[in-house]
């Protein structure tokens, strides 16, 4: 599922949880989020799996097809930020991204920039730039993800 259609479905799970009083309903809209976080992620990561298996040879490097798997990552981070309001934990994710909510949009913002700085150079250089870029996307992904996943 694309994040335009993800984006009104948890936004009116947002609104259905502002307006519900805390109990049974009001988990199952923070699982909503839970549900629309994992798919939004299964998507960059299998986008990513593709973009390694081209540029390390697995498949042929297939620039326009790159292209569009960075820039899946990259609009699917336009959206991340909406799939963490405010009490939509969940099993996975851990409190410092409440606790500390500049210290998550830092780490976000930084991997919003090495999407970008992937796409500019899958647009303009060959694969083996791609691979260097791809590694700093992968090590803000898991950096963001050693902060505020479990």
């Amino acid at each position: 599922m694309h994040m335009r259609i993800l984006k009104p479905l948890c936004l009116m799970a947002g609104v259905a949880l502002s307006l519900s009083p805390v109990g049974a309903g009001a988990s199952e809209e923070v699982g909503d989020f839970s549900k629309a976080r994992s798919v939004a992620m299964k998507q960059m990561d299998s986008a990513v799996t593709n973009l390694s298996n081209q540029t390390y040879g697995l498949f042929p490097y297939n620039k326009q097809e790159a292209l569009e798997k960075a820039q899946l990552i990259r609009e699917q981070l336009d959206e991340i930020d909406d799939l963490f309001p405010k009490g939509s934990a969940s099993a996975s994710t851990k409190k410092e991204i409440w606790k500390k909510p500049t210290d998550f949009k830092k780490a976000l913002k930084k991997v919003i920039q090495r999407a970008d700085t992937l796409v500019a150079t899958i647009e303009t250089s060959d694969k083996h730039q791609v691979i260097g870029e791809l590694k700093k996307l992968h090590k803000a992904c898991n950096s963001c993800h050693a902060k505020f996943r479990k």
